[in-house]
């Protein structure tokens, strides 16, 4: 029953978890990288050095511990931090084409949640709101990076449903499901979700 947690993410997180995207080649979504603000999850210091917070602490005498399993080497993100990071600051061409990449994708995701908004506003719903009819005429505007957004955000504002996540083969195996599929066919999205396909349109 918790409303609200928050964490101590700082600046370094943020280009950490850049890093280790650009390195998995992750589509623009994911380069957005940690948000400040997800479900109930508040990061505050997202924009702040680790120095100026560790500087915090020390000054107003704060106990705090640093993690043992930072210094783990088996974890990719402490090779991330402690190799890979150091490199990439001194390098202005990497540091700014992974700062780009996440403007970009910044940029890019907020026009996309304006586009789902609107389309999301056009969908048919039962009176119950236990349905939503999806014509294809949407659908087809997505790519299955776009879709995932597209149903993300059906789920949370609709199905009031926003603890979701699957990989990227889920979103491409629902593209292909809806591209080729045969008509009274079904899909499962979540336990108590799941898609038919009708002949001009997707019902949840």
């Amino acid at each position: 029953n918790i409303d609200l947690t928050f964490t101590a993410h700082h600046k370094k997180d943020q280009m950490e978890t850049l890093i280790m995207q650009f390195i998995n080649a992750s589509d623009f979504i994911s380069m957005i990288g940690i948000r400040e603000e997800m479900g109930r999850l508040r990061r505050p210091f997202l924009k702040c050095d680790k120095s100026d917070i560790l500087k915090y602490a020390k000054n107003n005498k704060l106990r705090f511990f640093e993690d043992p399993t930072n210094k783990n080497y088996s974890f990719k993100r402490n090779k991330v931090r402690k190799i890979i990071l150091p490199l990439v600051k001194n390098d202005k061409f990497l540091f700014d084409k992974i700062a780009n990449l996440n403007k970009d994708s910044l940029s890019k995701i907020n026009a996309l949640r304006e586009k789902v908004m609107v389309d999301l506003n056009s969908l048919k719903r039962t009176k119950i709101e236990s349905c939503v009819i999806i014509s294809y005429s949407i659908l087809r505007s997505y790519d299955y990076i776009e879709m995932k957004l597209f149903f993300q955000t059906i789920f949370k504002e609709i199905f009031k449903s926003d603890n979701y996540s699957a990989n990227r083969y889920f979103w491409i195996e629902l593209k292909r499901f809806i591209d080729s599929s045969n008509i009274g066919s079904t899909f499962n999205l979540l336990k108590s979700l799941v898609v038919l396909k009708e002949r001009e349109s997707l019902i949840i």
